[in-house]
């Protein structure tokens, strides 16, 4: 005897396996976290970027790259850590200024160490999360801010670049219990194209300088001149 089995009710028994399917996933709690997680760290990425307000120097003339932090989520920061990589043929560091939110120098352990063409920045806070958290929030929430500013001299014309990078194990960004924090890098390098100094901006001599220089001569000559002549008379 053969049985013939309607589309209709294969239709059927399809949604009813796909319904406990889904009942299934939607009562497993590790599931539904693990989604909440994912979604709670695209609403807060964090973004860390080099940033500077030129992107043409002059050779001769010095300008500031600046480490930020944008967007940062619920956990404030404790620590990070980074390196900078630079040309030292084109340019110089100078001053390495640390931001103040992670206890400005006196609460906190900041530390650079430069090695050929790159440089390490790190901080560590010794403040509590709740301290951390009143320093980088206003009554706006969570503040942008910057982590470390950098002084350059540009020494020689042609393309510098600045690219950011961070150990993977050791380096990044961690909040006051230690945990990782993730974020995102839009801007991990900088390409600065060196210009040269234009024919107006070489010092020349000064006119009115010039003129004096000029005038003393003259009067001198003029001094011994009539020095001479009372000797002889």
């Amino acid at each position: 005897m053969q049985f013939a089995i309607s589309s209709s009710a294969t239709q059927s028994q399809k949604q009813d396996m796909d319904m406990k399917f889904l009942n299934r996933v939607l009562n497993n709690k590790l599931f539904i976290n693990f989604c909440l997680l994912i979604a709670l760290g695209q609403a807060h990425a964090t973004v860390i970027s080099l940033e500077t307000s030129t992107m043409s120097p002059v050779n001769g003339d010095n300008f500031v790259i600046e480490l930020w932090i944008r967007e940062l989520g619920n956990e404030p920061l404790s620590n990070f850590d980074f390196d900078i990589a630079f040309d030292e043929s084109l340019v110089q560091l100078g001053d390495v200024t640390f931001g103040p939110l992670l206890g400005d120098g006196i609460d906190s352990f900041q530390d650079s160490i430069l090695s050929t063409n790159s440089i390490n920045l790190a901080e560590w806070s010794l403040l509590s999360g709740s301290e951390l958290d009143s320093l980088q929030n206003d009554i706006a929430g969570r503040l942008d801010f910057m982590l470390v500013s950098l002084t350059f001299a540009a020494i020689a014309e042609g393309v510098a670049s600045f690219a950011l990078s961070f150990d993977p194990i050791n380096g990044g960004l961690f909040d006051a219990n230690a945990d990782s924090i993730s974020f995102t890098i839009p801007t991990a390098q900088l390409a600065m194209n060196i210009q040269p100094k234009l024919a107006s901006q070489v010092s020349e001599p000064n006119t009115l300088g010039l003129f004096a220089s000029l005038l003393c001569i003259v009067l001198a000559v003029r001094s011994q001149g009539r020095s001479q002549s009372w000797s002889r008379s």
